[in-house]
């Protein structure tokens, strides 16, 4: 406990004698029962610009963990059966193995891997499997500004999201620094949950007053007035659009890509592993 204590006065006055400055390799700072805490260990914890009284806080808080989990691990070596220690040393083995092979195979991928993932491929896919892609929620396209209570001619903005022409839509882009919120691209399709979280006066209980197809909604609470015009909604039990689905295409197009270069990549490692392999089982 006194080396403990040195320590964290060593630790603490760091700051103001940069006696660790060089950051030295040295055997061990702490010692407990053969295992050594190094400083170096304890240097890479400290953020730059660090305080004493932060750097007392990190030290005290890693050598208690240090301190405990040495004694708990020097305890299980005196007290599980040899046995059982053969049985976890095989197991700690084996995942080191594996660690090591996915990490292996992961840098290959990245490395050799083409990621790319072609418009046809993508539309092809959506064709074949378009009833694997039924909308579990309703999804809505739509164009939304909130303003505030006092602001001007709410007329003409209403024209504006009516309209949905490009002159239109223009003009509401080089408003959109005066609104207070906004969706302003219809042509994305939106959760029915994502718009509840984006527009709060709408909800469960409501929504069948405003989330209708080719309606224009306009409504108000204490922090602004809303408008809203809805251009289409899909209802849960339809196909998916596409352009709504794709991201999720390319990723199994991707991971299907993946797990065939993982295929092809052992079966050439297994090959040229039986070339290699010298059998010395029957000698």
């Amino acid at each position: 406990m006194t080396k403990y204590l040195f320590l964290l006065a060593v630790i603490c006055s760091m700051h103001s004698c940069h006696l660790f400055e060089n950051k030295e390799e040295v055997p061990g700072a702490l010692e407990l029962d053969g295992y050594y805490l190094l400083k170096s260990d304890i240097l890479q914890l400290l953020p730059e610009n660090y305080t004493k009284e932060d750097s007392l806080r990190i030290v005290d808080s890693y050598v208690k963990n240090w301190m405990l989990n040495t004694a708990l691990y020097e305890n299980a070596l005196n007290n599980i059966p040899e046995e059982r220690q053969e049985q976890i040393d095989e197991l700690v083995d084996r995942y080191k193995i594996e660690l090591y092979t996915q990490e292996y195979l992961k840098e290959l991928t990245i490395q050799n891997l083409d990621t790319s993932i072609s418009k046809a491929s993508i539309k092809q896919y959506y064709s074949d499997k378009s009833e694997e892609f039924r909308l579990n929620e309703d999804l809505m396209q739509l164009i939304y500004v909130k303003v505030d209570p006092v602001y001007g001619d709410l007329s003409d903005l209403k024209k504006m999201l009516s309209k949905r022409d490009s002159i239109s839509r223009v003009q509401l882009d080089s408003l959109k620094l005066a609104f207070k919120d906004y969706i302003l691209n219809d042509s994305l399709w939106l959760k029915k949950s994502t718009v509840f979280e984006k527009i709060d006066p709408i909800n469960a209980s409501n929504e069948q007053d405003y989330i209708v197809r080719k309606k224009f909604s306009q409504f108000k609470d204490s922090t602004g007035i809303y408008m809203m015009y809805v251009s289409d909604v899909l209802e849960r039990g339809a196909i998916a659009p596409l352009s709504f689905i794709e991201p999720s295409i390319r990723q199994i197009i991707l991971n299907r890509k993946k797990l065939e270069f993982k295929k092809e990549l052992e079966k050439d490692l297994l090959q040229d592993a039986k070339v290699r392999v010298k059998n010395r089982l029957y000698e």
